[in-house]
């Protein structure tokens, strides 16, 4: 009947609109995964390729990071600069971890389970190598979130400073400094490996997973699917008293030993719910965990605003401490402009990319919380693309290395394409219209002398805070 999908070996029919539901009901899994619906880890090409150019751009511009200040902390005179080199070396540690997680998450897709992901699922859902992914990728975004703000609010706290100077380094402010760094790792540990406390079991284990003999159980079974089933068995149960543990017993005691081998089964736990092994940021009222998610997300927002508002505010007390200097002619105060201008485009990045990065995913979240929408479908998205792109971004903002690298290929570009003009000019005026002209430069010595100046010979108290 064309109402009906035949599952493989003609054993089973089910209803034709339960084929590619995302839920499996037939033994051998035909109806999930067949040439219609079966799936991959990451199904578009796009973000395949996106997996693996983050994740080895992230890995490598942050090792720079990483090289750079851990030289530069031998430098460093004062508390102040110690501090901050140590929570940007924080920031870097968190992005690298996860460039790997997104390398090992494009391995494993694209080397691994290939097509065969669909088939061998559930066994990658409930194995502890999918819970370590989803381990590195809470603990990496955390940290790294934690530490900007952290750094943020130093920076913004030295700027407001009446010292003119920041003071030694002490034991005493290595202690203070040493606390906050294991107060900012010890709290994302903690995020990232709560939901696989065994206490919290019965909170953040989203199913359970059967061998196949056990043929009433097809996929994933949450307690409702195991309520029906055990009620129809055993009688009136209540649902409060149905833990996870309970279950796996009352399961166990339905089977004799001669139906098989029944005792192996498999958790699918917080990080399982995807392919992609995320922290299972979109939840609704009816998962017992929601309490979690959301709390974690309201923290991760007002961390963002934390971040927006102190940049926002490092930014009027730099303009407003350098207005007398850069109302001044001559080249110190054409330097002053440009240092102010390189700010403020700093300043506009940072702001604008955690923005990108959390605001949209935390209102999709809350949008799937509400259940106006269901988001689950973009898991995929956000921990490819959404997420990890702060990881890639950060290196340009606090790596002199990197934007040192990135200035030198742009003028070689430069020189480059100016040279293939010079070579080419009659033919291009020939072809638009327009003439290519050697025009001589003219340099004052003003600018001269402005071009050649460092930036940081220039003072300003309270310092702009700059890297």
């Amino acid at each position: 009947c064309s109402n009906n999908f035949i599952c493989g070996g003609n054993q089973e029919i089910i209803p034709l609109n339960k084929k590619c539901d995302g839920i499996v009901h037939c033994g051998d899994k035909s109806d999930e995964c067949n040439k219609d619906c079966g799936k991959e880890i990451i199904n578009v090409f796009l973000l395949k390729v996106a997996a693996w150019m983050i994740g080895l751009l992230s890995i490598i511009s942050n090792t720079t990071i990483l090289y750079e200040h851990a030289k530069s902390l031998q430098k460093c005179k004062s508390i102040n600069s110690l501090t901050n080199e140590l929570l940007i070396l924080l920031i870097g540690v968190g992005d690298f971890l996860m460039g790997i997680y997104l390398l090992s998450l494009a391995v494993v897709d694209s080397l691994i389970f290939k097509s065969d992901y669909c088939s061998k699922q559930f066994t990658w859902l409930t194995s502890p190598y999918c819970s370590t992914l989803g381990v590195v990728s809470t603990f990496a975004s955390q940290l790294s979130l934690f530490a900007l703000t952290a750094l943020s609010l130093f920076r913004a706290a030295g700027i407001s400073s009446t010292k003119t100077t920041s003071g030694p380094i002490t034991f005493r402010n290595f202690s203070k400094t040493g606390l906050l760094l294991l107060s900012l790792v010890m709290i994302s540990t903690v995020i990232s490996i709560v939901p696989l406390f065994p206490c919290f079991r019965d909170f953040f284990v989203n199913g359970i997973v059967y061998d196949k003999s056990v043929r009433i159980f097809q996929g994933q079974i949450g307690k409702e699917r195991h309520l029906h089933v055990i009620q129809s068995y055993y009688g009136r149960l209540t649902k409060k008293l149905l833990k996870w543990t309970v279950i796996e017993s009352l399961v166990k005691g339905m089977f004799s030993s001669d139906y098989g081998d029944n005792k192996k089964s498999s958790r699918v736990d917080f990080f399982g719910n995807d392919g992609v092994c995320l922290f299972k940021y979109f939840v609704t009222r009816k998962d017992p965990q929601w309490i979690f998610p959301v709390a974690i997300l309201i923290i991760n927002l007002f961390c963002v605003a934390v971040v927006a508002v102190s940049y926002i505010y490092i930014n009027i007390r730099t303009l407003k401490t350098s207005k007398d200097l850069t109302m001044a002619s001559g080249p110190t105060a054409r330097m002053v402009h440009k240092r102010n201008q390189r700010l403020q485009r700093r300043i506009a990045m940072i702001i604008t990319t955690d923005f990108l990065c959390w605001v949209p995913f935390v209102t999709i979240c809350l949008l799937h919380f509400s259940e106006i929408t269901n988001a689950t479908f973009m898991y995929v998205l956000f921990s490819i693309v959404i997420l990890p792109i702060n990881s890639v971004i950060n290196p340009l903002l606090y790596s002199s290395m990197i934007r040192t690298f990135i200035k030198r290929l742009k003028k070689k570009c430069v020189k480059s394409c100016r040279r293939f003009g010079k070579q080419d000019g009659s033919t291009f005026g020939q072809e638009t219209g327009f003439e290519l002209q050697n025009v001589p430069s003219r340099t004052s010595k003003s600018e001269t002398i402005n071009d050649n100046m460092d930036e940081n010979q220039i003072e300003i108290k309270p310092a702009p805070v700059e890297r």
